[in-house]
């Protein structure tokens, strides 16, 4: 079971992402889940498994909400692969669970901002200051995921285990 709790964590936040939240709230400041979920997995499982869990969740994300097919799925396997690097090159600093998910976020921001200017949507500086409020509720959202599998996965490694 434990095998396959990350391949379901991401499904269900993926399932939260396109189907609950959206009916629920209709706000700038509602995060993704699923991203939350592969940067966190990265973090804990390494940068093979954060990549692989950032293709799943990407190239469902792009076929059930209909972005261009692969557009979301590389943002997602470079966020879980980045994730991952940090989390094993520097797993005792403290800063590496807030600053890795942080910069992955500010990347897949400023990558959507570009893509819908791109698709004719005109930006303010409003857009801005609600980019920047979401990648910190996302970041927040990381550090909460980030200590709740981690207990519930139970990885080969710790953080906070005594060496």
């Amino acid at each position: 079971m434990r095998r396959f709790l990350p391949l379901i964590l991401v499904l269900a936040a993926l399932l939260l992402d396109i189907s609950v939240v959206p009916i629920l709230v209709s706000h700038w400041a509602v995060p993704s889940l699923s991203l939350c979920t592969v940067c966190v997995l990265g973090l804990l499982l390494g940068r093979t498994r954060g990549s692989l869990y950032g293709l799943i969740g990407g190239v469902l994300m792009d076929v059930l909400v209909g972005y261009p097919l692969g557009l979301k799925a590389v943002l997602y396997i470079l966020s879980g692969y980045l994730c991952g690097v940090a989390g094993r090159k520097f797993q005792r600093y403290l800063l590496t669970v807030p600053v890795a998910p942080a910069l992955c976020f500010i990347l897949y921001e400023c990558t959507m901002i570009v893509y819908l200017f791109m698709a004719g949507r005109q930006f303010s500086g409003g857009d801005m200051l609600r980019t920047l409020g979401r990648i910190a509720i996302e970041t927040l959202l990381c550090q909460f995921f980030y200590l709740w599998f981690n207990r519930m996965l139970r990885p080969k490694w710790s953080r906070y285990a005594a060496r």
